[in-house]
Parts: structure tokens; sequence; C-alpha cells
């Protein structure tokens, strides 16, 4: 196919779908869905195609901005589980319960703070799997 092989990609994504849907009142469930398709659809694709070894994917904390992310952990942490690719699923949730200080001022993004908690949570997992070690 001469698609480029990598061993890990290291992911978050569908997230930017509900906050688009809500600035553009349009629903923000159907764009949640559809999300979640989409990550179904990429899990697929690399599946079929062998250009990934690994997924890891992480789910930003449900923020004040961001809605749906509780809507949509479930379906996309079964999209995870069900992967014919190995995929990592990582939930913030519970890292950021608390610690306002890991989101920036913009309310969607980590902050210096909170930044280094998802890549120590990212390096954990990969650690725990011996994913590119």
């Amino acid at each position: 196919s001469g698609a480029t092989k990598v061993k890990v990609v290291i992911m978050d994504g569908g997230t930017w779908d509900p906050i688009a849907a809500q600035l553009s009142n349009a629903s923000v469930t159907d764009a949640a869905n559809n999300a979640v398709a989409e990550f179904e659809q990429f899990l697929a694709k690399v599946a079929t195609d062998g250009t990934v070894e690994h997924v890891v994917y992480f789910l930003v904390p449900p923020l004040m901005r961001i809605p749906a992310v509780d809507q949509m952990r479930g379906p996309l942490e079964q999209a995870c589980a069900s992967s014919a690719v190995p995929c990592h699923f990582i939930d913030l949730k519970d890292a950021w319960d608390g610690h306002p200080e890991y989101t920036d001022a913009s309310g969607i993004q980590a902050s210096t703070t909170g930044a280094p908690v998802i890549a120590d949570s990212i390096w954990r997992t990969m650690q725990e799997s011996c994913i590119a070690q």
C-alpha cells in the first residue's frame, strides 16, 4: 500500500467536534456520535492496512467548555477495547479532578501544569504495556 508504518500513534480526539457543534448551534449529540464513529473507522483502517502497532488514546477531562466528554467516554473506551490493533485508553477525568490549575485560561487546553500530567499518564501506560521500548 505504500503507507508509512509506525509503531505507536498517541492521540486524543473527538472533542473538537462537539465544541464546534455547540458554537454553531448544531446537535452536540450528533457531533459526539460522529466523532466516536470516526474513531472506530480509524481503528478499523489501521487494523486493515497494518500501519500501526499500538494506539494510545487519551480522553480529555470533562471541562465546562468541552461538551459531551462524559457522553463519549464509554463508547470511545469500548471502541478502543474492541480494536484489532492494541488500543490503550487513558481517561484524564480522575487526574484532573480537583485540579483547576491543570487547565489553561481557554478552558479547553492543558496548562503548563497540566501538560506534564498528560505526558506522565501516556508514558506510564506505555511502560506498563511495554510499548515502543
